[in-house]
């Protein structure tokens, strides 16, 4: 996945988005525009329940710039969650194998 960059007019935003929240992750997508399916929250989605990964989508957006760049966490071998936060798909305590 590529980062996507549009000049938009809004102010200030930054945050992180998970597939989860999709009416989220689209409405940002939204600001930047939609360049294709491989960037929705569904398409994202899906990998998480297929493949067992965590997708996410960073989101910044200053004045009439916006970034949105969505990315999949793989689990790694060396590392065993702990807890999981099901919320947010993310992992809050981690335990090095």
């Amino acid at each position: 996945m590529g980062v996507y960059w549009r000049e938009t007019n809004l102010m200030l935003d930054e945050h992180f988005l998970s597939a989860k929240d999709a009416e989220k992750w689209d409405q940002a997508l939204c600001a930047v525009g939609v360049p294709d399916t491989y960037f929705t929250a569904a398409y994202h989605r899906l990998s998480e329940v297929d493949y067992g990964r965590c997708a996410l989508a960073y989101f910044h957006q200053v004045e009439n710039h916006a970034l949105f760049h969505p990315f999949l966490i793989e689990p790694s071998p060396m590392i065993t969650p702990l807890r999981r936060n099901v919320s947010s798909g993310v992992s809050n305590d981690l335990k090095v194998r």
